[in-house]
């Protein structure tokens, strides 16, 4: 391997689904991978998870894992999904010709504003990921506070914020 960890490349792949997200968002007259010798590239950075990737695939054994019995009613909707994704690629040149380029062109940058926030939310859950790891990899039970036999930071806040004595907390 060179080293790189599962969650630098995750960061990674999330600053270039931002980078191609705002070039999306903010065409330019290049495209929205500027110019290359070959053309675009064939980047496909969400379609093929979106319709067979893990979270899929472990959805559909799930199902079949609790209902056995049930596995060609499965099968049938994983083909229908299949033939309605297939049918929607096959015609989109003439779907698009349909809608006309303001449409498209709307469409297209909707979808840019949409890969934009699914970046932000991978950066931001890597980042949580990143904290919550290093806290425990690092810490021992007794340095963090929901290991310790009195919670008394969380009593500080609550008696620091003053509540009636017939308020609801919720934890």
């Amino acid at each position: 391997t060179l080293g790189l960890s599962e969650t630098s490349l995750q960061i990674g792949g999330a600053v270039v689904l931002m980078l191609v997200a705002l070039r999306m968002v903010f065409p330019s007259p290049d495209g929205v991978y500027g110019t290359s010798p070959g053309g675009e590239p064939f980047i496909v950075p969400l379609a093929v998870p979106a319709l067979a990737g893990p979270s899929a695939l472990a959805t559909v054994m799930l199902l079949v894992s609790k209902n056995p019995a049930r596995w060609p009613e499965w099968v049938a909707a994983i083909a229908v999904v299949m033939a309605v994704s297939a049918l929607i690629l096959v015609s989109a040149g003439r779907l698009q010709a349909l809608l006309g380029e303001r449409v498209t062109l709307a469409f297209e940058r909707l979808m840019g504003l949409v890969l934009a926030a699914i970046a932000v939310e991978l950066l931001l859950r890597m980042t949580i990921k990143s904290h919550w790891e290093s806290v425990y990899g690092t810490k021992s039970a007794d340095a963090v506070s929901w290991y310790a036999p009195h919670l008394n930071t969380s009593l500080q806040y609550i008696r620091r914020a003053a509540p009636a004595l017939d308020a609801a907390i919720i934890d």
